[in-house]
């Protein structure tokens, strides 16, 4: 009777089909030969599936940049011209002042005037406050969509060792004894 110094059985790591045998009992191995192949089909899907999503989130990772630049961009502008809007207000507020001063304008045209500075102030901050929120929602969307690529990559790494377990290798040098 000759029994084998070490024997090890090899088990699917997951439910699957046999899909190509490619050794016969009492036949030599080598370590690290492949011995069969499982149906690998529906990891390969899922592969594909978790690459195409990460596609997709890398996409919206850009598109969201793009638009924070964009809307940075038309919000400048408007602050280039509320600070054109400002400085005018002031120049007219210095000139009612000054005339108020020889009688030539009334005390309601110098506070008209007055208000006029204050809005386009409260308006310039609020536009600036505006481009500050704006920046900050970008950047949340932008880091969740960086943390979902980040858990499809941890999924496709997982499908990806499933892949490499299909295919099912000798452990070390032998004989095949059986196979079920």
């Amino acid at each position: 009777v000759v029994v084998p110094v070490r024997e090890e059985q090899l088990v699917a790591p997951a439910r699957s089909r046999v899909a190509r045998v490619l050794v016969k009992p009492g036949q030599v191995v080598a370590a690290g030969e492949l011995l069969l192949e499982l149906d690998a089909s529906s990891i390969r899907l899922a592969i594909d599936n978790l690459e195409e999503q990460i596609a997709q989130q890398d996409i919206r990772v850009r598109a969201l940049s793009l638009d924070l630049a964009a809307k940075h961009r038309q919000l400048a502008s408007e602050i280039e011209l509320l600070e054109l809007d400002l400085e005018a207000n002031k120049v007219k507020l210095g000139k009612y002042q000054r005339l108020l001063k020889l009688g030539a304008v009334s005390a309601s045209e110098l506070a008209a005037a007055e208000l006029a500075v204050k809005r386009t102030q409260i308006e310039l901050r609020q536009k600036r406050e505006t481009v500050a929120g704006s920046r900050a929602a970008t950047e949340t969307d932008v880091a969740g969509a960086q943390l979902e690529a980040q858990v499809l990559g941890k999924g496709l790494a997982e499908q990806q060792q499933l892949l490499a377990q299909a295919q099912v290798r000798a452990p070390f040098a032998g004989m095949a004894t059986w196979l079920l």
